[in-house]
């Protein structure tokens, strides 16, 4: 979307909304976030259409049911999905005259999120200032979940950011996800282009 550019369809009027709300909220409560899916791949590589938004966030259970009574509040439907206690993703929808949207919030446990929290970037989505996780961890995230969509942001991401990948920093965490071949199929084409 080009600065200016006025947005009329309901659908994309609802999920700017639903985006400007999870802003407000995880500001007021000074929480951690980035965003991280298909709109991370449309700002580091080639816009797409998604239905979703998809957040890391890092929470104390206090703020989490602070934030789950505020999203119940105004609407939002909550299920808690994994084993753990704080569940590993919080899958949040909010329906509108036949609109649904769709946000997942997964919790920051580990490590390797902790670190894309704090490599996050501050980007325009929707001319909304927001963070958003890292070219290279948005490609280590879509090489563990490997679907064929993935693999398609994948191939933007590079192609629009080859030159200024930190590859020392992918080959760490591919390496530890296991994930090796697949990124490196990605360098050596993109080596062989540059």
């Amino acid at each position: 979307m080009k600065d200016g550019e006025k947005i009329t369809d309901d659908f994309t009027l609802f999920f700017i909304e639903s985006l400007k709300h999870l802003k407000s909220i995880f500001e007021k409560r000074n929480i951690d976030y980035a965003i991280l899916g298909g709109l991370a791949a449309g700002a580091w590589g080639r816009s797409r259409a998604t239905d979703d938004i998809d957040l890391v966030v890092f929470i104390s259970e206090k703020d989490l049911e602070e934030i789950v009574r505020n999203l119940k509040d105004n609407g939002f439907e909550i299920r808690f999905l994994g084993p753990s206690k704080p569940p590993d993703l919080i899958q949040v929808t909010k329906k509108r005259r036949g609109i649904i949207i769709r946000i997942d919030l997964m919790l920051a446990h580990i490590p390797y999120q902790e670190e894309t929290l704090k490599r996050k970037v501050w980007l325009k989505i929707f001319n909304i200032e927001v963070p958003v996780i890292s070219p290279e961890d948005l490609i280590v995230h879509k090489l563990i979940a490997n679907r064929p969509i993935d693999i398609q942001d994948v191939e933007n991401v590079f192609q629009y950011n080859f030159k200024n990948l930190n590859l020392t920093y992918l080959k760490k965490w591919a390496k530890e996800w296991d994930i090796e071949p697949r990124l490196n199929a990605f360098i050596k084409k993109y080596s062989n282009i540059a």
